[in-house]
Formats: C-alpha cells, structure tokens, sequence
C-alpha cells in the first residue's frame, strides 16, 4: 500500500511539473511538455482542448486566508466528473487550473458552461467560511487545438475570471463573451498606476 501510494505521488508530481512547462513562455519547452504527457498516458493525443481557471476572492470587507485546500478539492472533484486521461490540473497558491479535452461528440459551448458552473459550485461548497466572505471566479479560455496551444487558453481563462471578478455581475465567465473588455484588460499594460483598469490576477 505504501509502494502504491509512493508511486501516486510520484506520478502527481510529475504531472504537476509538467503541466506546468505546458504553460511556459517557452515553444520547445510546451512542445516537450505535451510529449511527455502523451508518450506518459498521462493525457490522450489529438484532441482539442480549453483551460478553466478558478479563484476564490474576498468580497468587499470580508477577511479571510485563502482557502487552497478548498480550491485543490474543488479541481480534483469536477476532474473525477471527466473521463480518465481527459484532464489535468493543478493549484496555484490562492487559484487553480484545470485542463480538459473536449468531447467530441457534446454540444462545446454547452459543456463549457457546465464545466464552468461545476468547478464554482464546488469550490463554493469546499470554502471553508461563510458564503458572503467569498465568490467563487471561474474563467474559461478558448478551445484549442493541440497541447502545445494550451498557453494560449490559460491566459484567456485568467483574463476571463479577472473581468468576472470586477463586474462582479457573473461569477462564470467565458474568454469569447468579454467582447470590449479584452480591450480593457490589456491597459494595465500600458497605462499609468493612477488610471482605471481591470487590475492583474
């Protein structure tokens, strides 16, 4: 049992560090990432697929410490919603990401919103204070379609969970439906501290 559990551990782990220079700035190093995780049966080749970023956030004069605990349960228990070798995750301090294949045969922005929707539900539930000290921000990025793009929709899915977190209208948010606020989120770049902007997640 403790030799099985080691060997989990180790498979984690090296799930993790992959999953993590699939996000790089780094094209070889994507590139590499993604063999490893397919050559590994860690993830199954040539299928599309998107990026969920989740994050639990204060609201307004609440206190609290960042639940990770609650938002690693909460990726762990959509991932098991998903088919085996679908999905990888991992957390990040106070956020996380899950990266899923799309099914080929489901209705996409359907199952993007249900994902979505799953994984604020559950870290909702897992959020270990009262419910008006946190929301729970989902962004969902676009679909793409190899491995070696799943940077692309990573970024998209922070940006997305970025806007939901100020407007504070849905706390579920797709990277096709911010329309003019992809313009926004990009100022912080270029503007000046003392100007308005969707702040950095």
């Amino acid at each position: 049992m403790y030799r099985e559990q080691l060997q989990e551990d180790l498979e984690r782990a090296r799930e993790r560090e992959l999953l993590r220079d699939l996000f790089s700035t780094d094209a070889a190093v994507r590139e590499h990432a993604a063999d490893e995780l397919i050559d590994a049966n860690l993830f199954v080749p040539a299928q599309r697929v998107v990026v969920f970023a989740l994050r639990p956030v204060v609201v307004d004069g609440a206190t609290g410490q960042s639940p990770q605990t609650a938002v690693d349960l909460a990726l762990m228990q959509v991932r098991r919603h998903l088919m085996v070798h679908n999905a990888l995750h991992i957390g990040l301090h106070d956020r996380g990401v899950l990266l899923a294949a799309v099914p080929q045969h489901r209705d996409e922005r359907e199952w993007l919103t249900d994902i979505g929707e799953r994984l604020r539900s559950a870290l909702t539930d897992s959020l270990p204070s009262e419910p008006e000290t946190w929301r729970s921000v989902v962004g969902i990025g676009d679909t793409v379609d190899s491995l070696t793009e799943a940077a692309v929709s990573q970024r998209q899915a922070y940006q997305a969970a970025q806007v939901a977190e100020v407007l504070k209208t849905d706390d579920v948010m797709a990277w096709h439906d911010l329309g003019i606020y992809r313009t926004l989120i990009r100022c912080r770049r270029r503007s000046s501290p003392s100007r308005r902007c969707i702040p950095a997640w």
